[in-house]
């Protein structure tokens, strides 16, 4: 089974920016069907559009600690670990995967 990967983050979010750049590192080593989506909430959050299916199923159960808000394979890590710790995580947790 393959589970989906997903980031949510929040438009101005200085922790969720950090994160995204370490995403961003890590996505262009990964195949085409398995990088780490990301998805801006703001519009979810500022205007109330339920357009955000994920949302919905997060929104539900709430998400305890706010942005950003990481699945991964069915794992979640909120709130995600410092820049440097997450990148080691991707980094062994991905291996197998990763195209260098």
């Amino acid at each position: 089974m393959i589970y989906p990967r997903f980031l949510l983050v929040r438009k101005g979010c200085p922790h969720c920016r950090k994160v995204m750049k370490v995403v961003n590192r890590i996505n262009p080593k990964l195949p085409f069907d398995r990088k780490i989506k990301i998805i801006d909430c703001f519009e979810y959050e500022e205007f109330g559009l339920k357009n955000i299916p994920l949302m919905n199923v997060f929104g539900s159960i709430g998400l305890n600690e706010g942005y950003p808000f990481f699945y991964l394979d069915g794992i979640v890590v909120e709130p995600p670990p410092t820049p440097e710790q997450l990148n080691i995580f991707l980094k062994t947790f991905l291996k197998k995967e990763l195209i260098i």
